[in-house]
Order: structure tokens, then sequence, then C-alpha cells
């Protein structure tokens, strides 16, 4: 689609409603090329405007904003004489099957997004972005966004996906992360909104981002003046986090990878907390989360629980710094691994006191520089606490609570590991230890009554390594005993020979039932009668029984 659907408010009174019903796919694509305003859907509360923004509902089989597409609902700053606009944004909710797509930028640089914002000046409430599909895709600068700027808290961002979330990759053109933002930008005075992700895996690769924010000052205009929003998801399977853009943004940073709740400097306010629950979480090559308060105020909680482990590998981090307290890392898992110059730290600067760190796990494993740190530099250092079954760390690695003020700071470092019996499993040996030769190739007829040797069937290994098992294999008989001579250091006892006597074999003569009903071979012709069967000989004690 190309040119745009629009419902406003300049006046008294409420805008209207934007509902699209499609059996397939809906698209906004591109801008406008003689203006270079987006494709779009808008839902407005113009300036001079006094009444709540309308609802972008969309219901269809999959959904595109690519190119600059956008879909948005404002609360418009000022125009000249006319006053910013004074009421609630609308709330964009999308109903879609299967996909949503939305990736990329214009010639011009336009985004392809999904806006709700309350303009400087404005006063009202964000209105929310609600996302439904069996994937969601962000891509190449693509943009989420609740945001204010003039006096009203932002609105929410809720995605609910059966299958996979994905922010990737930066803006081509200005480097700026592929992210969802909710911020309190510069002259806002409100909360941040909330992110929350229910899906069954979540990636954030390449640069791409999910940030809670409290902005620094531009200019004239005073930095942000509320609490950052939390950051809450809920994944089935696992959550990625992977990598730094090849391409800095125009703050000369390059975007890493990672879900950051923040109050930047001159902000007013609390950072936000980061709440995950997965089945595992994966942060590698620079994946980072951060909750961090550069201002005066307090930075927010990370707690990470998931079934299987947490990875941090090659300078991945989870931190909590702050300049005026709190900020404290919850972890719950099977494993936690660091490896590679990774880090889990609750720092604090200035008169701040250092975060705590809970850590329960089955395997705690830090590698290759990697540390756990709840240091100051004049307050009191953190508490870190930790649970774990086993707790292996290279020299490099350390796990530390100081304070720069002198050791009388310093926090506490406690470790809490299964008491383990080192007597546990041990058996005493007897105090005779048996001769191992004279237990070596004995012949059972030797040792004495109560020794037989019994045959069943046939088998034994191929002859040739090549071929399968058989039952013909190897045909095991009777073979005569051999007389046993045992050398050995101790005494030996000495035995008359045993030589038992061979058994003659009879020819069968006939047969007859046993008392089971069963035919059974006779040495003698049971149709006789009178004696007929030959003498014999005392059984040997080596008699064969088949």
């Amino acid at each position: 689609m190309e040119g745009y659907c629009l419902v406003s408010t300049s006046g008294k009174g409420d805008a209207g409603n934007i509902r699209i019903n499609a059996s397939d796919t809906v698209s906004f694509s591109g801008v406008n090329p003689i203006n270079g305003d987006p494709t779009a859907a808008f839902s407005n509360v113009n300036a001079g405007g006094v009444g709540n923004g309308g609802e972008i509902n969309i219901t269809a089989g999959s959904l595109e904003l690519t190119n600059g597409g956008q879909l948005n609902a404002f609360v418009r700053s000022d125009s000249g004489t006319t006053p910013a606009g004074n009421g609630n944004a609308g709330n964009v909710k999308l109903n879609i099957r299967n996909g949503i797509t939305i990736a990329g930028v214009s010639n011009e640089g336009t985004r392809s997004s999904i806006n709700s914002n309350v303009e400087s000046g404005a006063q009202g409430k964000g209105g929310n972005i609600e996302l439904q599909a069996r994937t969601v895709s962000v891509a190449d600068g693509g943009l989420l966004l609740v945001s204010t700027s003039g006096k009203g808290d932002a609105g929410n961002i809720r995605i609910n996906a059966s299958d996979t979330v994905s922010f990737s990759g930066v803006n081509p053109i200005n480097g700026n992360p592929t992210a969802a933002f909710s911020t309190v930008e510069a002259g806002g005075e409100g909360n941040g909104g909330e992110i929350n992700i229910t899906a069954g895996s979540l990636e954030l690769t390449n640069g791409g981002q999910l940030n809670a924010f409290v902005r620094s000052g531009s200019g004239t205009t005073p930095a942000g003046n509320g609490n950052a929003g939390n950051v809450k998801l809920d994944i089935r399977n696992g959550i990625t986090i992977a990598g730094v853009s090849g391409r800095p943004a125009a703050n000369g940073i390059f975007p890493r990878s990672g879900i950051f709740s923040n109050v930047e400097v001159g902000g007013v306010g609390n950072a936000g907390g980061i709440d995950i629950t997965a089945r595992s979480l994966s942060l590698t090559n620079g994946g980072r989360l951060s909750s961090t308060n550069f201002s005066n105020g307090t930075a927010g909680n990370i707690k990470v629980t998931t079934a299987n482990d947490i990875r941090l590998d090659n300078k991945a981090s989870i931190q909590a710094n702050t300049k005026n307290g709190e900020g404290n890392i919850s972890l719950n898992a099977r494993d936690l691994i660091l490896r590679r110059n990774s880090s889990i730290t609750t720092n604090a600067t200035g008169k701040a006191d250092g975060g705590d760190i809970r850590i329960n796990t089955g395997n705690l494993v830090a590698l290759e520089d990697s540390n756990i740190t709840a240091n100051a530099e004049k307050g009191f250092g953190g508490r870190i606490f930790i649970t774990a079954q086993g707790i292996f760390r290279s020299p490099d690695s350390d796990i530390t609570a100081i304070s720069e003020a002198g050791s009388q700071f310093n926090g506490t470092v406690q470790f809490n590991t299964p008491e383990t019996d080192p007597t546990k499993g041990l058996f005493e040996f007897p105090e005779i230890v048996t001769d191992a030769a004279q237990q070596v190739a004995q012949n059972p007829c030797q040792r004495g009554v109560g020794s037989s040797f019994t045959i069943t069937g046939r088998g034994g290994l191929p002859t040739d390594p090549q071929k399968v098992l058989s039952s013909n294999n190897v045909r095991v008989d009777l073979i005569k005993p051999v007389t046993s001579t045992v050398s050995s250091t101790t005494a030996t006892e000495k035995k008359p020979s045993q030589q038992p006597t061979v058994k003659r074999i009879i020819p069968a003569q006939g047969w007859i039932y046993n008392e089971k009903g069963q035919v059974v071979l006779v040495g003698y012709d049971p149709t006789k009668t009178g004696p007929q069967r030959q003498p014999q000989t005392p059984a040997s004690s080596c008699a064969a029984v088949r």
C-alpha cells in the first residue's frame, strides 16, 4: 500500500478508529516520493485537539512494514499559535495469523516502525502496542517505539508469539539499532512503559536491542523526568543475545545486542528492572543485560530464572551498576558458565554501596579472566551469596566485594556448598590378601567336591570380525581336565592326583517315554525283558551334565 489512512481530532472530541480485516497479507511500504511522508496508518490527537486518539486494529494472515512503512498513534506538539494536543494516544493492536515483518528504512532514512508517542508539550498518556502472531521479525533498522516527550506516561509494548521473536541488525544509514524502545525523552515528564514478551524463543543479534530509557537533556531541553520501564520476558525455549553491530551509531558507539533499562546522565528517576524466565539464556560476543543509573537514582534489579543453563562467553556481561545504590542481581539456573572475560557486576561509584548478587546453581564455572564483583568506590561493597553443588574457577577469575575506601568497608562473599563425607562409598579391605596366582586357571575338578561343569547349546565369537554372530560359529564340547600347576611364594598343600574316569559312550538301543511324556534315548532294548544294561562306572566328580 502507498499513501496513508488517517483518523484524527484537531478540536474537542475523540478521533475515530482504523480497522483492517484481511485473509492474506497487509503491507505498508515506502514513502511519498514528493514530500517523503511514510506510507502509514495514523491515529492522531493533533495540535489544538482535546480528546483521545483512536485505535488501529489489524487482523490478517501476515503483516509487512517495509522501506519506511509505519503504523502511528500520536498526541501532537503545538503548531505555531496552536497549542499542543491534550489527550491519550490510541492503541495499536495486531492479530496476525502468521508472521509480522518490520524491516528496513527508506532512501530518505524513514524507519519502518510502529509508534505511539506523546510529543513535546503535549499532555496525555501514550498508547499501547500489542502484537499477536506466530513470528515477529524486526530487522535492519526496524523499530517499535512507545515514548513521552510531554506530560504523561509512555505506553507499553506487548508481544505474544507462538514461535520466534527476533530483533537483528542496525539502521543501514545512521547505524542506530533495530530495537523496541520505551522512553521518557528529553523534556518528558512521566514514567516509561513496560516491554513484555511471551514467545517460543527470543533472538537479539548483530545489535538488536530491547530498551527502556530515561534520556539525557538536549540543548535547552531538560533531561527526562520519570522512572524507566521494566522489561519482562517469558520465553518457553531459549534466549540468544549475541554480537555487536559492524557499524557505529551516530554517537560513535557500536551498538551491542542486549536488554537495557537505563537512566542516562542528568535524567531524574530510577532505572527499571529486567525479569527473565526461560529454558536457557546465552549471551555471547559482547551480549549484555544491563540496568544502570548514570544519574542520581537507583539501578533496577535483574532476575533470571532458567530450567537449564545461563552461559556468558567472550566479553558478555550482566550488570546492575549504580551511582546511588540498589541494583541487585539474582540468577537461578542448573549451570552458570562464564568464559573469556565475561562478568556479572553490581559495582557502585561515588558514595553508593555495591548491590547484592545471589546465585543458585548446580555448577558455577568461571574461566579465562571472568569475574563476579560487587565492588564500591567510597561506599560499602555489596554482598555475594553463591549456592552451588560445585564451584570451578581459573586462577585469573575473581569473585570479590571490595571497597576502595578500605578493608573495613568491604562487602561479603559467601559460598554455600553441600557438605562432603570423604568416607562415603568406601569399604574396608580384608586383612588377608588373596593370592591372585591361586585364583587363575584353576581346574574345578581338583578343587574338591561340589564342582560341576554344565554345557548349554552352542555359540561363541565369529571366526572373522566382519561376520555377524551365529550360534554355529563354535562347537563347544567336553575336554579332559588338565592338571593345574601353580607356583607361589606361599605354602602349597599337596593332594593326591585325581584322574577322572572317562565315561564310555554307549550307543542308543531304543527309546521310552519318561514321567513327563518326553521321548528319551536309552542304551538298552526296551522291548526285551530281563537284565540288559552294562555295568556303569562310578560317576566322576567332573561329569558333564547335558
